[in-house]
């Protein structure tokens, strides 16, 4: 029996859709942030984050600080190796590799939340006060953020409806107008950087943000 011309069409029908729908989801950036309305991925480092520490006391310099941190983490899968300063003081660079390994050992999980759950679990230390990815740019240099995130609003936007989007942000600290009018920056107490980055992101598609975005630290050369 010989398909009937509504069956071949319906079946190039599906085949288009299938094809369009595995396009659109392996096109898709697994890491993102909106900048004027803008999807811009981001390359994730695959086997490094960063954390940010309280101040401490403790003598040896940043090196010694690092390592040592890294191996108090040793039930996580660090090693005292895996701990490298970074940046400014308080910052400490993490190879992920063997705390990686140990959380595949479980179910298996895509790239994200393997991720989350390395952050998640380096949070639960008192003196993580921020963990977050490590990202790279277009020569592999590394890009971080901060805690902080950057908020502009559309020229003509009252004041009011500023203050009262600023307001809804969790785990804001202080908002403060960053540059000219209608930009602010916002401090917050989040601790996973992941969280962070949802709340920008989620910001940044309200009709009357022109951007939202974490605080990146890149190369002087990409601002």
């Amino acid at each position: 029996m010989k398909p009937t011309p509504t069956i071949r069409c319906l079946a190039v029908c599906f085949f288009i859709t299938i094809v369009l729908t595995s396009f659109t989801t392996a096109a898709e950036p697994e890491f993102f942030y909106y900048y004027r309305g803008a999807k811009k991925p981001l390359e994730l480092n695959q086997s490094e984050l960063v954390v940010k520490v309280h101040p401490s006391p403790a003598t040896g310099g940043d090196a010694a600080r690092a390592a040592g941190f890294a191996a108090s983490s040793s039930a996580l899968g660090y090693k005292a190796e895996d701990g490298k300063p970074f940046h400014t003081e308080g910052w400490i660079k993490l190879n992920t590799t063997g705390a990686g390994d140990k959380i595949k050992q479980g179910t298996p999980k895509t790239k994200p939340e393997q991720l989350r759950r390395l952050l998640d679990d380096l949070i639960k230390r008192d003196e993580v006060e921020f963990a977050a990815p490590l990202f790279k740019d277009a020569k592999g240099r590394p890009i971080n953020f901060t805690a902080t995130i950057l908020v502009g609003f559309v020229d003509g936007t009252s004041d009011a409806v500023q203050l009262d989007t600023l307001k809804k942000i969790l785990h804001t600290k202080s908002p403060r107008q960053h540059g000219r009018k209608n930009m602010w920056a916002v401090t917050t107490s989040y601790r996973n950087g992941l969280d962070l980055m949802e709340v920008a992101n989620a910001l940044a598609l309200l009709p009357f943000v022109r951007y939202a975005e974490p605080n990146f630290v890149m190369p002087a050369d990409l601002l």
